[in-house]
């Protein structure tokens, strides 16, 4: 791409990402904005806020685009330099009155979004492939853009039957200069909201629109899986797929959530999930499970949201009544959605010519390419509901329920205050009410920063404040503003070498979004909340006391070597092939409490960096999310953590191993037969074999038979009472 190039791609970037049309031809575009010896002169005047004539005609165009004149900006040091955000970094001033502080972002370097090298990098072989210092000045003009007001995706009606086609759409990603064309739920990033109650049938007529593709559908046979570090022949079927309803406590069997089924492209499905009458209402999503491909469809933006509502009176009045804001958070690595792409198609022998998505609209050329290391210039980055670094106006003191996903395939992300450097800044506390659709035992609990694992969620409670620089005391009836930063990792809490942990060691640290506060009218802010615990339906009833309960043969062990993509059950496991149901890892009968003991991801001590008479680099090191389909867990013997967001006997689906890379998870096999799932929530992982199953055996819809000894107040059926039970 050519500088002229270059400049009218930042506009049209800009453009893009807000929403506008762009008033111009392409060929009234492409000419008269810089030419000659004066493009990198022009550029420069623009940035430092200089406007010659040729500079100028590209300030009125984005003027014209977007409704605005973009700012001056500041040419820093580094890539991305300190941006007219201010800097970013950890917190200093202590806590306040209205939470636990400041949410400062974990210790070590964060990676920017290049490597600032001094002299261009090149990033492909393709004549308009970018350079290094072009996605540097991307992600320059995308942060200096002004922040667009959140928006939601739209909801389906409850008690429709839900047309979703999975199909292409459009992906903006302006920081990489256009925008892609990748797999979606009827065309739009996320999908439409399910919005459903206890007892509702979901019916989905499901419709895949993509084409056949170059030979997807056959992987070749002589891969059998098990390369954790990521083989080309391990990814294939893209355009191939199925759909899961990730936490939701349904049926794996037939047509409900049944990820063994498999749509292919021209061909639709009719889905019928069966919610039962008890399901713990809370907060879930969906995204499509095909092996081989689950990745790089889920990767591309194919997900939405699904909330599970409370029966009338299930909450206190306080809870109930806060006002929602769905947060879903998809994290886009665009170097790995070019790579499996790449992989996906060379797996079928086909060529770059048969590529048709995740081709960039600004350098249509551009192909992924081992030889050009582009994880090193492209870093993952988090959206909201589909929008890039959104703000979100909120009202001073009030109470809402953020209903947080993290709709990934991959990281563990954190979510924390920025460091705010105005004289007069927000400062938001949060307490957190439900981990992956299951409300605590003793809610709320106040933590200092959001803990996100790939495909986990978490329910919120969120109030918000102005607080001055030099007294650090709450100010009511101010305004201001919050900035939210993120940093996703492959190390999760706890994990303390980074060199045993190699190339997973690395962390990406942007910003996310701002908390617009205004002012409160009346001076006053809501109360502080009430300590509460709801009435649990049985299947999710405290645990901790059911160790009379578990048989012998009930007990298990279970790793994720990663040595092997393989999940290995008492000493047993394979990769889960191609083309074949593997045998499942052992046989659960359902009814019964069930006890694991769970061992961290394992880096293979033969593998780099591992080479090394260092014990401490050769022991086991977690990073790895454990997921199961069907029954969610609940977690015990693990260390709790400074952060209070993992503590003993919290449930979950999607899980990180913590601190000390195992743990004890005792599980409620209740009511459901079939093939219960278990995998890596990397889901590259899981594509290559890190993937197996459960048979569960016996009579469907069988309980177990001392829940009541657990939990006198659990119920099976429908919600009982109109009333919540306290502390």
């Amino acid at each position: 791409m050519t500088r002229k190039e270059l400049l009218v791609a930042l506009s049209l970037a800009v453009a893009s990402w807000q929403g506008a049309s762009v008033p111009c031809t392409e060929d009234s575009c492409a000419s008269g904005l810089v030419d000659g010896t004066d493009e990198e002169s022009s550029l420069l005047q623009m940035r430092a806020g200089k406007e010659d004539e040729k500079s100028k005609t590209l300030l009125d165009l984005t003027e014209k685009a977007v409704g605005h004149r973009p700012p001056p900006m500041k040419m820093g040091p580094g890539p991305m330099g300190p941006g007219p955000m201010g800097p970013m970094g950890p917190m200093g001033p202590p806590a306040g009155p209205m939470g636990p502080g400041p949410f400062g972002p974990p210790a070590g370097p964060a990676k920017p979004f290049g490597p600032g090298a001094s002299r261009p990098v090149k990033l492909g072989s393709s004549p308009d492939a970018p350079t290094s210092a072009d996605l540097d000045e991307l992600m320059a003009a995308f942060q200096a853009a002004p922040q667009q007001e959140l928006t939601f995706p739209e909801s389906f009606a409850a008690g429709e039957v839900m047309e979703i086609d999975f199909m292409e759409g459009t992906l903006p990603i302006p920081f990489m200069g256009g925008s892609y064309q990748t797999r979606t739920y009827g065309g739009t990033i996320p999908g439409k909201t399910m919005v459903v109650n206890p007892g509702d049938t979901i019916k989905i007529k499901f419709s895949n629109k993509l084409g056949k593709g170059p030979d997807m559908k056959t992987c070749p046979s002589s891969y059998k899986g098990g390369d954790v570090a990521g083989n080309v022949d391990g990814i294939c079927q893209l355009n191939y797929t199925n759909f899961h309803f990730h936490g939701l406590h349904v049926s794996p069997e037939g047509n409900s959530d049944n990820v063994l089924l498999l749509v292919n492209p021209g061909e639709s499905s009719e889905i019928e999930v069966k919610i039962p009458e008890n399901h713990m209402p809370g907060t879930h999503w969906y995204h499509p499970h095909n092996h081989h491909s689950t990745a790089a469809q889920a990767g591309g933006g194919a997900f939405g949201a699904i909330i599970v509502k409370e029966p009338a009176g299930y909450l206190p009045k306080q809870i109930e009544e806060m006002p929602e804001k769905l947060m879903f958070l998809s994290l886009v690595n665009a170097e790995k959605g070019m790579r499996l792409e790449d992989w996906g198609i060379r797996s079928s022998t086909q060529k770059y010519a048969e590529q048709k998505l995740w081709i960039n609209s600004a350098y249509p050329g551009w192909r992924w390419e081992e030889k050009y290391k582009l994880e090193d210039y492209i870093n993952p980055y988090v959206a909201i509901n589909g929008q890039w670094l959104p703000k979100i106006t909120v009202e001073e003191g009030k109470w809402y329920r953020m209903r947080f996903v993290l709709a990934a395939i991959e990281y563990f992300v954190e979510v924390y205050e920025s460091d705010n450097t105005q004289a007069k800044h927000g400062r938001c506390e949060f307490q957190l009410l439900s981990k992956d659709g299951v409300f605590l035992h003793e809610a709320p609990r106040v933590v200092s920063k959001l803990h996100l694992i790939s495909g986990s969620r978490a329910d919120v409670a969120m109030r918000c404040g102005c607080v001055g620089s030099s007294t650090n005391q709450l100010e009511v009836g101010s305004s201001c503003s919050a900035n939210y930063d993120f940093t996703a990792s492959f190390k999760p809490m706890g994990t303390k070498n980074d060199a045993a942990l190699g190339a997973y060691g690395k962390t990406y640290t942007n910003k996310l979004m701002t908390f617009v506060i205004e002012a409160n009218k009346g001076d006053q802010l809501d109360p502080d909340l009430t300590p509460f615990s709801v009435r649990r339906p049985c299947y999710v009833a405290n645990l901790r006391d059911a160790e009379p309960y578990i048989k012998r043969s009930n007990v298990h062990t279970v790793d994720f070597p990663q040595s092997t993509a393989k999940v290995v059950v008492d000493g047993y496991g394979k990769p889960w092939p191609h083309g074949e149901l593997p045998p499942p890892l052992a046989e659960l009968p359902v009814g019964e409490i069930q006890q694991w003991h769970v061992s961290g991801v394992e880096l293979a001590p033969q593998a780099e960096p591992l080479q090394s008479a260092n014990r401490e680099l050769r022991r086991p090191q977690p990073f790895g999310p454990m997921h199961i389909h069907v029954n969610p867990f609940q977690v015990f013997d693990v260390t709790p953590d400074p952060d209070n967001w993992f503590q003993l006997g919290d449930w979950q689906d999607t899980l990180f191993l913590t601190t000390d890379g195992e743990m004890t998870v005792r599980i409620n096999i209740d009511s459901f037969v079939g093939t219960m799932v278990m995998h890596c929530h990397i889901l590259e992982h899981e594509d290559n074999g890190m993937m197996g199953y459960w048979s569960i055996t016996g009579k469907e819809g069988t309980t177990f038979a001392n829940n009541k000894a657990l939990d006198p107040t659990c119920y099976e059926g429908s919600f009982p009472d109109t009333g919540y039970w306290g502390k």
